[in-house]
C-alpha cells in the first residue's frame, strides 16, 4: 500500500492510502484518502446543511501533476420534475492541490467528482480535507 505526503498547515501528514473512506473525523473536518489511475475519476457524496460554510481541499502524491475537483448539488424532485445534479463549483487549473469553498442555501447531498488528470507513476494517490 502506497503512503501519500502532504503538507497540511506547516505539519507533515501520512495517511493510508484506501478507496475514498474517511480516515480522519472531527468537529470541524474529514479526510478521505484514495488512490486514482491517470484520466480516472472518483466520487464522494456528502450531506451538506445550509448556512455552514465548508472548504474542499485536495492534495496528492509525488507521482501525480494535476488533481482536479467538480461539485454538484442534488436538486430533488418537485412539481413532477425528476430531481438532478447541478454544478455549483470546479477547481480544473493544472496544479496538484485543488480546493474552494460553498455555503449551501439548503439542506442536501454534494457529490464531488474528483478527476486524476496526470499521474506519472500510476495509481496515484490522493486526498481530500472537508472542513466546516
Amino acid at each position: 500500500m502506497r503512503r501519500l505526503l502532504s503538507c497540511v498547515a506547516g505539519t507533515l501528514l501520512l495517511a493510508s492510502l484506501t478507496a475514498a473512506t474517511p480516515v480522519k473525523t472531527g468537529a470541524v473536518a474529514s479526510l478521505y484518502t484514495g488512490e486514482l489511475y491517470e484520466r480516472e475519476s472518483g466520487t464522494l457524496d456528502l450531506v451538506l446543511y445550509r448556512g455552514t460554510q465548508y472548504s474542499y481541499s485536495g492534495a496528492c502524491d509525488m507521482d501525480c501533476r494535476d488533481l482536479d475537483f467538480v461539485l454538484h448539488e442534488w436538486v430533488p424532485p418537485y412539481n413532477g420534475r425528476r430531481g438532478y445534479w447541478r454544478f455549483v463549483i470546479s477547481d480544473r487549473a493544472a496544479n496538484d492541490t485543488p480546493g474552494f469553498t460553498v455555503t449551501p442555501g439548503y439542506d442536501t447531498t454534494f457529490r464531488l467528482s474528483i478527476f486524476m488528470a496526470r499521474c506519472n507513476v500510476e495509481p496515484c494517490g490522493y486526498e481530500v480535507d472537508v472542513g466546516w
